[in-house]
């Protein structure tokens, strides 16, 4: 009996043109960890969930990525990240936590290659994160 197939999981890719740069920054400031790397491609992962890039084809392809690619991370205890991430407000480009009118409690960061996350949590859960 087959049953019906079902998505394990959804890994964002994005392009890259430096790869040790985009691992640092993601390692650094968003905590997650390279699980696959190579000089042209690469995997980091945090708490089961990956993004993958892959080293950029050509300059046009990162010039139409660039302020164009956006990722949405949804956490839990975002207040707890949140204190870790501002401290890098020096050195990258932070909207600091504010309330959406959607539901959600946000921060916004732009990796070093123009890639914008949006980092978020439901408002309602504030407070009983875990």
């Amino acid at each position: 009996m087959s049953s019906e197939p079902k998505i394990k999981r959804i890994s964002p890719m994005f392009a890259t043109d430096d790869m040790e740069q985009t691992i640092a920054f993601y390692r650094t400031v968003l905590r997650f960890t390279p699980t696959l790397q190579s000089p042209n491609y690469c995997v980091i992962e945090r708490d089961g969930q990956t993004l993958h890039f892959q080293n950029a084809a050509s300059e046009s392809v990162m010039d139409a990525m660039r302020k164009h690619g956006e990722c949405y991370i949804e956490v839990s205890n975002i207040e707890a990240l949140w204190e870790h991430v501002k401290t890098f407000k020096e050195k990258y480009t932070i909207r600091d936590l504010f309330a959406r009118d959607y539901g959600m409690t946000e921060f916004h960061i732009i990796d070093p290659h123009g890639i914008l996350v949006f980092v978020g949590q439901p408002t309602s859960e504030l407070g009983n994160s875990g």
